[in-house]
């Protein structure tokens, strides 16, 4: 049996000159795009008018919580070099700073897509985890709100669904709820089609027909907290998949769909008239989408022009800093966002991002400073200032930090607490020394930590001092990591070592390195979507088996897996 690794070529799609693209801004939106000023301009104003609509009859926290940026391109053609995928006409993807929904067209008909890519962006900021079928199902239903009568409807099937459920063999109940966007139902046209389809029709039946709707509510945050649809069908309505998929047939069979009625008009929004945009706005924003859509070397190429034409702006170093950053280089990214701080980046996400990457090094308590400066409420860059200072043995300012922490989550309370009470004993504090010990005891989930508390509790009952008059208390050896891991992707480690045996367990391969007289078990979960990082082949055959120990570097992504009994799921490989 031979595993075959395909080699991702990344292929540089042609730029649009600045004179092809105009921009079109508004309170909550702002977009580019190659069409004309007219449907742009009505594009811009109908999201609007969805984002009001939402926020009156649904909830005034169902809004978004980032930027929004649309990227519409004037046909398939255009979109084509951006696409997420051979099926997609439009998605939405983000990151900490931004959300982004790109179309491959606007106008009116295009309105139902706009619908079903922003109820994307509300289900990520509405904090539930969803199923890739829940997800696309509530986008589905949704995206049918048209104006009626002077109300606004919501529930006719959405064009093509029911084709496409009467042409095909549904998927199985067992299958649809644990697809994932790696599945190959997202990759195959006809059966992508279908999965939206079912999505469509399992959500409708749960929102909207008894016995489901009263309790679908429940059932999305029961999925959300479990992440099991078969568990959350069992538990809220006491239903297998089996029943499931039984009254899901009854459902389609029935000879009409309830619909919901709001009594509610989309309100008139004007928009302001588009602007040519600049070549920086638009190549900055198409940068991105590369980035975001994890090509990484061609991300790098048109970053790398850019810079030569611009090469004093803060969003460039930026970009090409968390373009580092998810390939696993943290000293180039780390570089490459101190010049973004250097060149005074106004947003805080720059100095924040900087901190998380640059521990230890004595600007990051500037750049901590600066980014509370822009954003107060950031907590964690707060909590992170505190241990900053706290290395750099300067107690005083750590402690007054430490004290502006009001709410501390519990898997940082023990080095939260155990740090204050550090900083406390070295400022004679005693007593808030002994209470910030005492919650780190409290707080402990193992015995290490519970030890460290107790020595911090015990030495406050036979205190010492140095020469120099620094209490000569217990080492602060629980130090917080800040989560640097990417600002999209998981945090990538890298494995050094031998390739000893390759085990082939149908689709998946679990990889045995061995560095020293360690050991690393590693899971390829996908062989398409390993990248071969010194290949100019497109593909590279690999046989089962034990190898000949040829020395590998690894990018993993840290993660156990009681199935395959593996440490970490491989994303790419380079052969030395």
């Amino acid at each position: 049996m031979r595993l075959v690794l395909a080699v991702l070529v990344a292929m540089a799609p042609p730029l649009f000159s600045a004179s092809n693209w105009l921009k079109v801004t508004s309170p909550n939106f702002e977009m580019y795009t190659t069409a004309g000023s007219k449907d742009g301009r009505r594009t811009v104003e109908y999201f609007e008018q969805v984002r009001d609509f939402f926020m009156r009859v649904r909830s005034q926290q169902v809004t978004t919580q980032l930027p929004v940026t649309i990227v519409a391109f004037k046909n398939a053609k255009e979109y084509r070099p951006y696409t997420m995928s051979e099926t997609a006409i439009a998605y939405f993807t983000g990151d900490e700073q931004r959300d982004y929904i790109v179309m491959s067209g606007v106008g009116q008909e295009h309105f139902p897509i706009a619908v079903h890519e922003y109820m994307h962006l509300l289900i990520r900021h509405s904090g539930l985890k969803l199923p890739v079928w829940m997800n696309e199902g509530i986008a589905e239903v949704y995206s049918t709100l048209r104006p009626l009568a002077g109300q606004i409807l919501i529930g006719t099937p959405p064009e093509g669904r029911g084709y496409a459920l009467g042409q095909h063999k549904w998927i199985p109940m067992d299958r649809l709820v644990n697809i994932t966007h790696e599945s190959p139902e997202f990759d195959e046209k006809n059966r992508t089609g279908l999965l939206y389809s079912q999505s469509w029709l399992l959500t409708h039946m749960l929102m909207l027909a008894e016995p489901y709707a009263k309790q679908f509510g429940q059932f999305a945050l029961e999925v959300s907290s479990s992440g099991s649809s078969e568990a959350a069908f069992q538990k809220v309505y006491g239903k297998g998949l089996t029943q499931v998929e039984r009254d899901l047939q009854a459902y389609y069979r029935s000879t009409s769909l309830k619909g919901v009625l709001y009594d509610t008009k989309l309100q008139k929004i004007e928009v302001a008239e588009p602007n040519a945009a600049t070549e920086l706005e638009t190549e900055l924003t198409l940068t991105k989408l590369v980035a975001l859509l994890r090509r990484r070397d061609e991300a790098m190429q048109r970053y790398a022009a850019l810079a030569k034409t611009y090469p004093d702006r803060w969003e460039i170093h930026e970009g090409i800093g968390h373009v580092y950053w998810r390939a696993g280089d943290r000293v180039k990214a780390k570089e490459s966002l101190r010049r973004a701080v250097e060149l005074q980046s106004p947003s805080w996400k720059t100095y924040w991002d900087y901190a998380r990457l640059g521990h230890g090094d004595e600007s990051v308590i500037d750049a901590l400073k600066k980014a509370l400066e822009l954003n107060p409420n950031l907590s964690e860059a707060r909590m992170l200032l505190g241990f900053e200072y706290n290395n750099a043995h300067k107690y005083q300012e750590a402690y007054d930090t430490f004290a502006t922490i009001k709410h501390v989550t519990p898997d940082r309370a023990v080095p939260f607490f155990l740090a204050k009470a550090y900083c406390a004993m070295q400022l004679a504090k005693k007593p808030e020394a002994r209470s910030a010990a005492e919650m780190a005891k409290k707080y402990a989930k193992s015995p290490a930590e519970t030890a460290k508390a107790q020595e911090y509790i015990d030495y406050l009952d036979r205190p010492t001092r140095t020469e120099t008059g620094e209490l000569a208390a217990p080492s602060s050896s629980i130090t917080p990591v800040p989560n640097r891991s990417s600002p999209i992707d998981p945090e990538i480690q890298t494995v050094r070592g031998a390739l000893q045996e390759i085990e082939c367990l149908g689709k998946e391969a679990r990889l045995m390195i061995t560095s020293g007289t360690s050991k690393f078990p590693l899971l390829i979960r996908d062989p398409d979507s390993i990248r071969i990082k010194n290949s100019n082949a497109s593909t590279m055959n690999l046989t089962c088996g034990l190898q000949r120990g040829v020395s590998v570097v690894v990018g993993v992504i840290v993660k156990d897996d009681a199935k395959f009994k593996t440490m970490g799921d491989v994303v790419s490989l380079e052969f030395q």
